[in-house]
């Protein structure tokens, strides 16, 4: 598409933006954010912008970000085969927001009579009778002080508020306004709706069976349950299930199953219709194989568990298997709720650090662990120089020092955890501090908007410079150490990537290779005397991931042109199975790549 989708913006919980005719399956529509209303007549294959509606671009006030909220349409007023005339879209314009086509899109007109207030974010039609619109003052998912749900007679075009709550009026005179709405196909007096940013008492479901004359909360009675998935319980007896409610849908043709979305992930029941008749309805957590977290660091020791991560939101994890969520959920002692930095000690690799964002009242934002991950301690304090915390770590090969780099600071080096910090010489912010992998005095800094490097023999008390390999872009830049070698580094700076088998003193540019931004290790694959090597860039003019079993002699891609999965912000291979990669995506969670062999071959895919 020639515009952006925005797809974590604020604003994301409105939709469904991208609408197909009930009538006609080849005609599309899409809403987008700063760009219109487009359309498609081939099933997609292209677009073309529908240059009759009125909201071309951006809109004023708290929605100008989101632009078009949703298309849906009026099935009943078509019939199969042919477009479907009556065409509704919301736009994120206080006052403003509805738009309305019956001629299947080619003129648009306002429709009156709206909130003047607020903006509508979620709509559902009832053949060509009631239309019900979820109503805010702000795009969310944070901001929102009031909302509404509203119901249009489509028939006379009179309007009429069923809120079940109006924000504001309720015992705490709490804020919040309302996401998500969803029809039951066979009886559309029968809607649920959902509240969002009303954080205390939690968001709640509601659920009318008379068009919204009379509502029923869901939560009160509700059971949640989702053993497969130990995090969503947050370390308390029951998970709530609740926050960010953006989206909600009711099964057409199973009326009492139900999902709807969360910050978390999808919540759904398949009993929901127990709650007409006073009975509690269960939900479950069905997320198998959806993920969408940002992993910000993957690691995978020698030894012990075969994957440690740390997230964003939800800080991180010991995977003890790969094919479960975590047993103990998420890490704590402490709680990084965005955990930006992680490393374990090479010829210790049961000692693990980790430093992230966190609230400065709970303590120290980074800690250690000493079994891998089993339990943390938070460090006794945090450098002097650090004002937002996160930032890296690292940590020696013995794991007796540890030096963190926070986000707005210097490096600073411990050798007892915490209890005092001194500040290392020679080097400034933003550089990327790692250790040699088999010396424990020896540390390597980069820095990323220069590209100096920087190496410390004393245990990173002191830095000196060595040769720099620096080649513009400074964006690109990475370093990583080679375990099991000491000395032997690989920095990547601009469109160049520089290999070192002394520490620094020289290098050699790697050909074929080039605008690297992750650097990983593997096991070596059979007879080979070097880690395998995997480097996300570019090879031969072909964007990927590659694997070199020879030091960045030769290569072999291990990903495809259909499949690259996004921004990867980590990569790291398995240093007890051969060819075995972890990924750290920026929104798809943590991808494990297994090689493909094919008969007769040595390596694969």
């Amino acid at each position: 598409m020639p515009f952006k989708m925005g797809g974590n913006d604020d604003g994301r919980g409105a939709g469904e933006r991208l609408a197909v005719d009930p009538n006609l399956g080849s005609v599309l529509y899409f809403g987008s954010r700063k760009a219109g209303l487009w359309r498609s007549a081939d099933s997609g294959v292209s677009w073309s912008r529908v240059d009759s509606f009125p909201v071309k671009g951006m809109v004023s006030g708290p929605g100008a970000s989101t632009g078009i909220t949703f298309v849906v349409f009026d099935q009943a007023s078509g019939t199969k085969g042919k477009a479907t005339p009556a065409i509704y879209a919301g736009v994120a314009e206080r006052g403003a927001g509805l738009y309305r086509s019956t001629d299947a899109g080619q003129t648009w007109t306002p429709v009156a009579g709206e909130p003047k207030t607020l903006f509508p974010t979620h709509a559902a039609v009832d053949a060509g009778k009631t239309m019900y619109l979820s109503y805010v003052d702000n795009v969310g998912p944070n901001g929102i002080q009031d909302g509404g749900i509203w119901r249009l007679d489509l028939q006379n075009g009179k309007w009429k508020d069923v809120s079940p709550e109006t924000p504001g009026t309720g015992p705490d005179a709490r804020k919040y306004g309302y996401g998500g709405i969803a029809m039951d196909a066979e009886h559309p007096d029968t809607l649920m709706v959902t509240t969002i940013d009303r954080w205390w008492p939690s968001d709640q479901i509601f659920r009318t069976t008379n068009g919204g004359k009379s509502w029923k909360e869901i939560g009160p009675s509700a059971v949640y349950s989702a053993p497969s998935t130990p995090w969503v319980y947050w370390h308390k007896e029951t998970c709530a299930g609740t926050g960010w409610m953006g989206s909600i849908a009711i099964d057409p043709f199973h009326p009492g199953k139900v999902m709807y979305t969360t910050g978390e992930g999808i919540f759904g029941s398949a009993d929901v219709t127990n709650a007409d008749a006073g009975k509690p309805t269960h939900w479950g957590f069905p997320n198998d194989g959806l993920e969408e977290t940002v992993v910000n660091v993957v690691v995978s020791p020698p030894q012990g568990v075969p994957l440690v991560s740390v997230v964003s939101d939800i800080g991180g994890f010991r995977h003890e298997s790969l094919a479960d969520s975590p047993e103990h959920g998420f890490f704590t002692d402490p709680f990084l709720g965005t955990t930006t930095g992680l490393d374990f000690a090479a010829l210790a690799p049961q000692v693990l650090v980790r430093v992230g964002y966190g609230e400065v009242k709970n303590g120290p934002r980074g800690g250690y662990s000493l079994d891998q991950g089993v339990s943390w301690k938070p460090f006794a304090s945090e450098p002097p120089s650090s004002h937002e915390g996160a930032g890296r770590v690292a940590i020696s090969a013995d794991g007796r020092t540890v030096i963190w780099t926070p986000a707005k600071g210097e490096p600073f080096w411990t050798t007892n955890w915490g209890q005092s910090w001194t500040v290392s010489q020679g080097v400034n912010e933003k550089t990327r501090v790692v250790s040699d992998r088999v010396n424990p005095l020896k540390f390597y800094s980069f820095h990323t908007e220069t590209g100096q490097l920087l190496e410390s023999f004393d245990g990173g008390h002191v830095f000196a410079e060595r040769q720099a390999p620096v080649s513009g872009r400074a964006e690109w830049a990475e370093i990583a150490a080679t375990p099991g070698r000491e000395g032997d580094l690989w920095v990547s700076s601009g469109d160049k990537v520089y290999h070192s088998t002394d520490s620094g003193v020289s290098f050699v540019t790697l050909e074929g290779m080039e605008k690297v931004n992750a650097i990983g290790f593997g096991m070596a694959g059979t007879g080979k005397s070097t880690p395998a090597l995997y480097m996300n860039g570019i090879a031969a003019k072909e964007e990927g991931m590659f694997r070199s079993d020879d030091a960045g002699q030769s290569w072999v891609r291990v990903d495809d042109a259909r499949h690259q999965f996004g921004w990867k912000n980590s990569i790291t291979g398995d240093p007890r199975v051969f060819g075995r990669l972890y990924l750290a995506t920026g929104g798809r969670g943590i991808i494990v790549g297994e090689p493909v062999v094919a008969p007769g071959a040595s390596t694969g895919q």
